[in-house]
């Protein structure tokens, strides 16, 4: 699998195409996004990116090390991403490892968690 940064680097340039008004990146030379959190919780959340646009805001995540066994873990971080994106009007892309595709996307199917899922090989 390609190492996160050049993973995040590609979307960058790709999600730039689309003229968003602001985006935020785990990337030198660009702001970085801001934590998330639920209200009242004391746990938050980076995304790897941000991309704002007039009507809406969507959220980029690049899970590369899934592990099942910390599930509780991962499907509250996806929650909490597509939640935020959906408040803003927009989406929640998260890419994973093409190893964890299929498992991933059951769990999501499962939990109907809302968001695109796209896989990174």
């Amino acid at each position: 699998m390609m190492k996160k940064i050049e993973i995040l680097k590609k979307l960058v340039q790709s999600v730039e195409k689309k003229n968003p008004e602001e985006i935020q990146a785990k990337v030198q030379g660009i702001p970085n996004p801001e934590k998330i959190s639920y209200k009242g919780a004391n746990s938050s959340h980076v995304p790897d990116m941000v991309a704002r646009y007039e009507t809406k805001q969507d959220i980029y995540f690049i899970e590369e090390k899934y592990n099942k066994n910390a599930l509780s873990e991962f499907l509250s971080k996806w929650l909490l991403f597509s939640t935020e994106a959906r408040k803003r009007g927009g989406k929640f892309y998260l890419y994973v490892p093409e190893k964890n595709l299929k498992e991933i996307a059951d769990v999501i199917a499962r939990k109907q968690i809302i968001l695109e899922l796209k896989k990174v090989s």
